[in-house]
């Protein structure tokens, strides 16, 4: 095979020197399909041909390369450091939903001069059309299984649309990942979405850990140049249109969802690790899960113009629209059980009077829609209410007023230490896993008034101050 590359190569390499030939345009089409060894040699013999300053690339004739390929890593790390001007068709996809529809008019037309009759090929034309998903991959596979047949029902022909070979594919696409576990969050994270996320956005969500408490210490996480990440995670599993992500296609979100019926059908199938695997209940509840905890970033008394100058530097600040606009659609999404751990969380984050609640606020509602009513029990039911979160509405009035900390906002900040050290009177450590929130003293978890501040030195952690100089406990 080596042979052959290099007895071809120098075949190219006489042509696009010899004086006598003209100017040649060398064509590669569906580079990323190339067997990858010999895709690397290639890659490799054109960086040298280009990074040359050989003389015969300033006279004629000229060679010019087109290369059409899927930007795989290997590929663009390659051509990045060359002369190359780069045209971005995953950004164009309404010119490739034009070009896919020029692909399935003719493969009609081949079925009618193989003997369909036109007038039974109209449903499947619009079936291919609209399932196309502006990407060619799940479409050319309908039109191979097109191909192969040798006459065929209008029945027969509709099930090529319902056809799961492509699940193969798939397969192959995600046992390629880097890393299968972080693979997994990512996929998870875009099948629940209440709307397709930016690459800076799931570079984010991506990053938070339990750990993290402000986000300076989220942004030491966050990976950057993150296209290049989603890629090794995902491969072409992934589509990424305009710093936008979203699946390749709207059978890989079929793929990839269970329900009960499919768990069931999981135990007497081996349908390998991807294909229905992820449940969205679950999903939910992980993303509803990164939210909070994000969301309790914002408790931390800091300035915000001074945060919002660091554009250009910090970017763990810009989950903050879509955690404080979705958290609880993702909640309603959860089907959180009453007892979940979770659910208290909910409770402190919709506390009008708790850190951060008008930053993350008015992504719902206008900052003059806050209830006013002045028993502070009666307007934190009220905010559960208008954000539609009857069930954390129930458990706010199950609580007696001792359980929860309303505490003012603004008079909070003048009681907190400033210095990296807990207030003397501060008698629990709250520590956050999985949700789970832990107490020394036994107090209730409702008691998550947690002001997040940073200790000298290399260590923070949360804790939940006291106010008011007494504790709260059952």
């Amino acid at each position: 095979m080596f042979g052959q590359f290099d007895t071809l190569w120098n075949v190219l390499m006489k042509s696009a020197t010899d004086t006598n030939s003209r100017d040649i345009i060398f064509v590669l089409d569906g580079l990323d399909e190339c067997e990858l060894q010999t895709r690397r040699l290639l890659l490799k013999s054109l960086s040298r041909l280009y990074k040359t300053s050989s003389k015969h690339l300033r006279e004629t004739p000229f060679l010019k390369t087109i290369i059409a390929s899927r930007p795989n890593n290997d590929i663009k790390a390659a051509l990045d450091v060359l002369p190359t001007i780069r045209l971005r068709g995953e950004d164009e996809p309404e010119a490739i939903s034009k070009d896919v529809n020029l692909v399935i008019q003719h493969s009609i037309e081949q079925a009618v001069f193989r003997g369909l009759p036109r007038s039974m090929l109209g449903d499947l034309e619009l079936g291919l059309i609209q399932g196309a998903d502006r990407t060619f991959l799940w479409t050319t596979l309908v039109i191979e299984l097109l191909e192969t047949k040798k006459g065929a029902s209008k029945k027969e022909l509709l099930a090529i649309l319902q056809s799961r070979d492509i699940y193969q594919i798939y397969h192959r696409l995600l046992e390629e990942s880097s890393d299968q576990t972080q693979a997994r969050k990512l996929l998870e994270i875009v099948v629940a979405t209440a709307r397709p996320l930016t690459l800076t956005e799931m570079s984010i969500a991506l990053a938070i850990q339990p750990a993290h408490s402000t986000f300076k210490d989220l942004e030491d996480d966050i990976v950057h140049n993150f296209e290049e990440r989603v890629k090794a995670l995902c491969g072409n599993f992934i589509r990424i249109i305009r710093s936008t992500i979203y699946l390749v296609h709207q059978t890989a979100r079929e793929f990839l969802l269970c329900d009960k019926t499919m768990l069931r059908l999981q135990l007497n199938q081996n349908l390998g690790q991807w294909q229905h695997s992820i449940l969205l209940r679950d999903a939910n509840r992980m993303l509803l899960e990164l939210c909070v905890h994000y969301l309790t970033f914002l408790g931390i008394k800091i300035n915000f113009a001074e945060l919002d100058s660091f554009d250009h530097t910090l970017y763990a600040h810009l989950f903050v629209e879509y955690a404080g606009k979705y958290w609880t659609y993702h909640y309603i999404e959860a089907s959180l059980r009453s007892n979940d751990s979770l659910q208290y969380r909910c409770v402190q984050l919709c506390n009008p009077n708790a850190p951060g609640f008008a930053r993350w606020y008015g992504y719902h509602h206008a900052p003059d829609a806050q209830p006013k009513a002045t028993n502070p029990a009666t307007r934190h039911r009220e905010v559960a209410m208008q954000l539609g979160l009857g069930q954390v509405a129930t458990l706010i009035d199950r609580l007696e007023p001792k359980e929860i900390d309303w505490v003012d906002e603004e008079k909070e900040e003048s009681s907190v230490p400033r210095s990296g050290c807990m207030g003397s009177s501060s008698k629990t450590s709250v520590s956050n896993l999985k949700g789970i929130w832990t107490s020394t003293s036994l107090e209730t978890p409702m008691n998550l008034t947690a002001i997040q501040y940073h200790l000298q030195n290399h260590r923070r952690i949360m804790t939940k101050m006291e106010y008011n100089n007494h504790t709260l406990s059952h």
